[in-house]
């Protein structure tokens, strides 16, 4: 990978300053790139790993915080699947953690939304799922029944 940077590098400044006209489909920039996107979706994983770890440890807020980390990410990226999927994990934080269930609500409809707007039903069916988990920990039955019935 070094001598690939270094290459680039050079090309980048040959062309940069004049002395040399290279189309720039011949520059090495979507191999470079690639390679960014691949090492960024493990980064990205490996963050998610860190956030599971805390979690595990008991460390709640830390976890909270690096999931949000992660959603950030997948937010950037565009990536709706995984955001959706993140926000399912930070609803149940929320929820199972926390106690915190009117955030574990406001989390989990977003996700619903994602997942509706991707036309994912499995993950629609998950979101429903947890929302009426929610709403029944929240000790609000009937919101838990139709969420569940939905």
């Amino acid at each position: 990978m070094k001598n690939g940077w270094t290459i680039f590098k050079l090309t980048l400044w040959i062309i940069l300053s004049g002395l040399i006209a290279v189309p720039i489909n011949c520059l090495p920039v979507i191999a470079i790139d690639k390679n960014r996107l691949q090492i960024s979706q493990t980064n990205v994983e490996a963050i998610q790993e860190r956030g599971d770890r805390q979690r595990k440890e008991g460390q709640i807020t830390a976890a909270l915080k690096t999931y949000q980390q992660v959603l950030e990410i997948h937010q950037n990226q565009g990536n709706h699947q995984q955001e959706a999927q993140t926000l399912q994990i930070i609803g149940e934080v929320y929820n199972l953690d926390l106690w915190q269930y009117s955030e574990a609500i406001d989390v989990f409809l977003k996700a619903l939304e994602i997942y509706r707007e991707l036309g994912d039903t499995l993950g629609e069916a998950e979101a429903l799922t947890r929302l009426g988990e929610t709403y029944g920990n929240f000790a609000n039955y009937s919101t838990s029944i139709e969420s569940i019935q939905t």
